[in-house]
């Protein structure tokens, strides 16, 4: 997925020479050097019931409501509610939540499943989300430096795809219209995160005694009393699921995050957003080279200079922009942006593995993308 090599040696042979200041960027007609594709995105994909009870609950969804013990159902409007199911292994723990967000007018499509004996869902979760620094945001870049093998002694890669196969393909997510990142959560790299990173807010293995009741919040948090240090025994396999549509990965509110454990058998965590399926080309215009967006990525990190940063990657890919999604009926529409991955070197706000960045470009103006709104 990403390139290597004399091709970036080139981009940052032109960006200046070393150790010279990086200039502020002006983007001009004359280094907008491709077209690219804006996408009016198709319909979203619809969820395969039968099989994703089956991939996630080993039962269909009747028979797990029957089991639950409680069934909650928070009306969010007239035309859509959450449903959320818990399964319960005795008065204290729950073993599985499943939690599915829909209707004609909640475009986001969420949902996400936990499987907790041991609070197995919750522990490799934690694993993942809970960083310092000083953006909790974990990027791609990130993620392949923190766990850079792609197998563990119980699972390997081709292993992993095909257990977690039923899951992605009951939510859209297909070999013909996706992609997916694997990593392998190792004892190692999870207890060296877990020591530089995660020991204030949890991080540690799965256990029956992972939370604690807080009495005053009246929540359950973290026991750090009682984190234990990972085992080669709970080693998983994380899997990170993108939509491709004309041949673009789509960023952005459009993923299926995976973790399946060999020692559970089983998927023990799964969030997603249902993927579009397609979408036609709406208009065609000019890209900002890919010189350019790595120079506008660095400096949204305040790099002054070239040998403030390495260049690990790039790429043309489409992220969504919210520009209708909240009107009833409406989809959204996807722009073309570079993916710039970057290493900082020497910076004072990152560091560690916080230093492997993700930036992503609007390839049509040259300016860092507001995802989350325009």
């Amino acid at each position: 997925m990403k390139k290597k090599g004399i091709a970036f040696l080139c981009i940052l042979a032109l960006l200046s020479c070393s150790g010279c200041q990086m200039e502020k960027v002006k983007v001009d007609v004359s280094q907008k050097t491709q077209k690219a594709d804006v996408i009016k995105a198709g319909e979203r994909a619809e969820i395969d019931y039968d099989r994703l009870s089956e991939a996630l609950l080993h039962m269909d969804m009747e028979e797990f409501k029957e089991q639950g013990g409680t069934l909650e159902e928070k009306k969010r409007d007239t035309d859509g509610c959450t449903d959320e199911f818990f399964r319960f292994e005795d008065e204290e723990q729950y073993l599985e939540s499943c939690r599915v967000l829909g209707g004609p007018t909640d475009q986001s499509n969420l949902g996400s499943y936990s499987y907790q004996k041991d609070y197995a869902g919750s522990a490799y979760w934690n694993a993942l989300t809970v960083h310092d620094g000083k953006d909790d945001t974990i990027t791609p870049n990130q993620m392949r430096f923190d766990y850079p093998e792609e197998e563990i002694a119980a699972c390997s890669k081709e292993e992993a795809l095909e257990a977690c196969r039923d899951l992605a393909e009951a939510l859209g997510y297909r070999e013909d219209n996706s992609e997916v990142e694997v990593y392998a959560l190792t004892a190692d790299a999870l207890n060296r995160n877990y020591e530089q990173l995660f020991h204030k807010s949890g991080g540690g293995r799965p256990s029956k005694h992972y939370f604690k009741m807080d009495p005053e919040l009246g929540v359950q948090l973290p026991d750090m009393e009682n984190q234990k240090e990972w085992t080669e025994e709970y080693e998983a396999m994380y899997l990170a699921y993108r939509p491709v549509i004309k041949d673009r990965a789509v960023a952005c509110d459009q993923e299926l995050y995976v973790i399946y454990a060999p020692k559970y058998g089983r998927i023990v965590y799964a969030s997603w957003s249902l993927p579009y399926l397609g979408g036609e080309t709406v208009e065609q215009e000019p890209a900002i080279s890919e010189e350019v967006a790595v120079k506008t990525a660095g400096m949204e990190y305040g790099v002054k200079s070239e040998d403030e940063m390495v260049l690990d990657g790039t790429r043309l890919i489409l992220v969504q922009t919210y520009r209708d999604t909240m009107k009833p009926g409406s989809d959204g529409v996807l722009i073309p942006a570079w993916q710039v991955d970057l290493h900082l070197l020497n910076s004072v706000e990152y560091s560690g593995s916080n230093a492997y960045r993700t930036a992503l470009v609007d390839a049509r103006t040259g300016k860092i993308c507001q995802v989350t709104g325009e």
